[in-house]
């Protein structure tokens, strides 16, 4: 793997954690404010990912 791949990886590993902690704050919270950011925020990781890979 080089370095684009690996940092590419990074990325995806961490904005997936960030978007599970967000799911769970979400679920828990019971707002239906927090469930449409949560939609933004996994759109935003997947074209984070796809736009570097």
């Amino acid at each position: 793997m080089n370095m684009i791949n690996k940092i590419s990886m990074l990325i995806f590993i961490i904005g997936s954690v960030i978007a599970i902690i967000w799911m769970l704050y979400a679920t828990l919270s019971k707002r239906g404010m927090f469930r449409d950011n949560l939609k933004k925020i996994i759109k935003i990781i997947c074209d984070l990912f796809w736009g570097i890979s």
